[in-house]
C-alpha cells in the first residue's frame, strides 16, 4: 500500500504543477488556443466592436426617446390648429385668386350666365362638313353645334 500512496502523491503533485504553469501562462497572456480556426478571431473581434456600437446606439436612443415621443404626441394638436387656421383663411380670403402681384393689371374673366356652359376654344377644331342637295344653297354644319 505504501507504494500506491507514493505514486498517487507524485501524480497529484505533477497535476498541481501543470495547473500552476497553465494559470501563470494565462495570466501572462502567453497561452494560445490549442486549435485556431483561421479568420474566427478577426470575426469575433469585429462582432464585439459592432455589439459595442449597437449598445451605444440603443443607449442614446433610450435617452432621446422620451423627448421625441412627447414631440410626436404634441403634433396632433398643432395639426388641428393649423387646419382650423387654414380653413379660416380660405373662408376669409378665398383661395388667393384675384389678389397679389401675379394678377395685377389683368382682368378677371367674366362668369358665364347661369344655365349656359362656358365657351371653350378647341386647339384643333373639326372642319365643318359641307352638305349639298341638288338645287339648294351650300350649308355648313358642325357636329358639335348647340342651339
Amino acid at each position: 500500500m505504501g507504494a500506491d500512496c507514493i505514486t498517487c502523491a507524485i501524480a497529484d503533485a505533477a497535476d498541481r504543477i501543470t495547473a500552476f504553469r497553465l494559470v501563470r501562462l494565462l495570466e501572462q497572456g502567453e497561452l494560445t488556443m490549442a486549435l485556431e480556426l483561421k479568420g474566427l478571431k478577426a470575426e469575433s473581434v469585429a462582432a464585439r466592436a459592432h455589439h459595442a456600437r449597437l449598445l451605444q446606439a440603443y443607449r442614446s436612443f433610450n435617452v432621446a426617446a422620451p423627448a421625441h415621443a412627447a414631440e410626436v404626441e404634441g403634433l396632433s394638436e398643432e395639426i388641428t390648429e393649423m387646419s382650423s387656421d387654414l380653413a379660416f383663411a380660405v373662408g376669409l380670403g378665398g383661395n388667393g385668386g384675384g389678389s397679389g402681384a401675379a394678377t395685377e393689371g389683368k382682368e378677371k374673366p367674366a362668369d358665364p350666365p347661369k344655365g349656359e356652359e362656358p365657351k371653350t376654344e378647341q386647339a384643333n377644331p373639326e372642319p365643318p362638313q359641307v352638305q349639298q342637295t341638288p338645287g339648294a344653297p351650300l350649308v355648313a354644319s358642325q357636329p358639335n353645334f348647340h342651339e
